[in-house]
């Protein structure tokens, strides 16, 4: 494809190659990759290609690959789409592949969480499979390579377990984090979602609401939250006012026992899943996640971004963006049921949530997906050497 400049002169686009194999599907990186990769379809100077097996249509002018997946056996499942995707690159001439899947080969790699071997032994205590040795392979194979790839941690968390892992000298690493459309979370209806949402779940304006997010409530630390609650609020007896809103996909049964036997279970609201979280953030006080590890949490910006006050565990990735005391608060994850209980007495003050939220809101704007898109942009021209 040909673009011209002002002077009618003929400009030769980047041709970029994009591998994610759910691209715009649910999931954190497929989501990353959909909003990253629709903004830098946008610039004038890229022509991008995307390789993905499903895919969504956005608004950019992007060609879209169908990569073929073996299914079975599933250990198949990730070798075959790093074989196809690869196969399929090498039939056109691209300037850049930049993958969010593991490859054998590639110019950038954004990795979303941490590498695999370590996330199956150290995090999930399991034995390899024959799926997961292949996945790590691949894995290894690709960041190890000869060609020297850009390593893209979406965490500054990411990054050390990549360093730990991989032995790479002198990589070519540099944390991007993931972004947000800041104006989908800016507030212009924030008190008719507040209205709304405490009127679903009766929930009064006198209420002070924690708010949290997670599609994995296990290692999100949903146990631990209710705990700190139990303790804070002397497993019901004080506290009246504050109250636990629950958004998102987990055990709800093995949880809401938990509380009943904390004797919170009044206090805890299971909302599910909704794909409208933005009226959530407005009807909320406080936004916390506990988590154990999570490569960011992308709900963390979303929450500063509504002007919440953010309480987080130092597992979180997202702990890049908090400034303890300023925007939200950082606890280690050994001490966090101790460590949360003054910062919730302390944002049980209205004007101190105010202050603190503001500030996170501040913080947000910089993290937009269009700034994210320009820092990426950069990056493929200084690799091009333009």
């Amino acid at each position: 494809m040909k673009n011209y400049n002002k002077n009618n002169i003929v400009i030769k686009k980047i041709k970029i190659a994009i591998v994610s194999p759910n691209y715009g599907l649910i999931g954190g990186a497929e989501h990353f990759a959909f909003e990253l990769t629709e903004r830098l379809a946008k610039m004038h100077n890229f022509d991008i290609h995307v390789f993905a097996n499903k895919w969504r249509k956005g608004k950019a002018n992007i060609i879209f690959h169908k990569v073929p997946i073996i299914k079975f056996p599933r250990w198949a499942k990730p070798l075959s789409f790093a074989w196809f995707a690869q196969k399929m690159i090498r039939t056109e001439k691209f300037d850049i592949i930049h993958s969010h899947e593991r490859l054998f080969n590639y110019d950038f790699l954004t990795h979303h969480g941490v590498p695999h071997k370590i996330w199956i032994k150290e995090i999930r205590k399991k034995r390899l499979s024959l799926f997961d040795r292949a996945l790590a392979n691949i894995e290894r194979i690709g960041i190890t390579s000869m060609q020297r790839p850009h390593i893209l941690p979406v965490s500054t968390i990411t990054k050390k377990y990549i360093l730990k892992q991989f032995n790479i000298s002198d990589p070519i690493m540099t944390v991007i984090n993931p972004g947000i459309t800041v104006k989908k979370f800016a507030g212009t209806k924030a008190k008719e979602h507040k209205n709304k949402i405490r009127n679903n779940y009766g929930l009064t304006d006198n209420d002070i609401v924690i708010l949290f997010v997670g599609m994995n409530f296990d290692i999100k630390g949903l146990g631990r939250l209710l705990k700190s609650i139990a303790i804070f609020t002397n497993h019901g007896k004080k506290h009246l006012s504050l109250k636990l809103l629950v958004l998102g996909k987990g055990n709800k049964k093995k949880y809401l026992d938990i509380a009943c036997d904390l004797k919170i279970s009044d206090r805890v609201i299971f909302a599910g899943v909704s794909r409208n979280i933005e009226e959530y953030y407005p009807a909320s006080d406080v936004f916390v996640l506990p988590s154990y590890l999570d490569a960011f949490g992308i709900v963390v910006l979303e929450a500063m971004a509504s002007g919440l006050p953010v309480i987080i565990s130092d597992g979180a990735g997202a702990s890049d963006v908090v400034e303890h005391g300023i925007t939200g608060y950082i606890i280690k994850n050994k001490n966090f049921e101790q460590e949360i209980i003054p910062l919730l007495f302390t944002l049980l003050d209205k004007e101190k949530r105010q202050k603190i939220g503001e500030n996170a809101k501040l913080v947000a704007a910089n993290y937009d997906w269009d700034i994210i898109a320009e820092k990426m942009a950069k990056l493929y021209m200084q690799r091009m050497k333009i």
